[in-house]
């Protein structure tokens, strides 16, 4: 659907999630690609293991391996989840620091007679920190979602390699 000057528009259901995940690629660590990559590779060789494998030996060395994304999943949210916090720590503590007590601030300057009183607009919005941190935790936890997906559809391929095995000898 498009929208004003031939754009997308954003209004549809699915695009928050399109630019979650255009966001999640485009700002990525190392370990999100290495689970990214490791998630697909896994996948195709769970399928050439579907084909190949003569017993159920190596299936079952694959299912041990296919657990690798996720747990790199699960590592890179916690390391981003903690970098988070450090930053959001060194930031309280800087803030808490500059700040100048209310006792050493000088009085304001009482307002001429009859004048109307307008806030004075800050040059940029100031973004509630908590939003801030929910909104890298969600991002954060991208990663164990993708780790998920790349270990639950090459446990399944094997699980059914499994079933189709019909040689019991490991």
């Amino acid at each position: 659907m498009a929208g004003p000057a031939g754009g997308v528009n954003r209004s549809r259901e699915g695009g928050a999630t399109v630019d979650a995940l255009k966001n999640f690629l485009q700002f990525s660590s190392p370990l999100d690609w290495l689970v990214l990559t490791l998630g697909a590779v896994l996948i195709l060789v769970a399928v050439l293991m579907l084909i190949l494998a003569r017993s159920r030996k190596p299936i079952y060395w694959f299912l041990a391996a296919a657990l690798l994304p996720l747990v790199l999943g699960i590592l890179t949210t916690y390391l981003k989840n903690r970098a988070m916090d450090r930053a959001l720590a060194k930031v309280n503590a800087e803030t808490i620091g500059a700040a100048p007590k209310v006792s050493q601030l000088p009085p304001p300057p009482p307002p001429p007679r009859g004048a109307r009183i307008k806030p004075t607009p800050t040059p940029f919005p100031t973004p509630d920190p908590g939003l801030i941190v929910e909104a890298g935790r969600r991002e954060a936890r991208l990663s164990t979602y993708v780790g998920a997906v790349g270990t639950a559809v090459p446990v399944l391929i094997g699980l059914f390699g499994l079933a189709l095995k019909k040689n019991k000898n490991a």
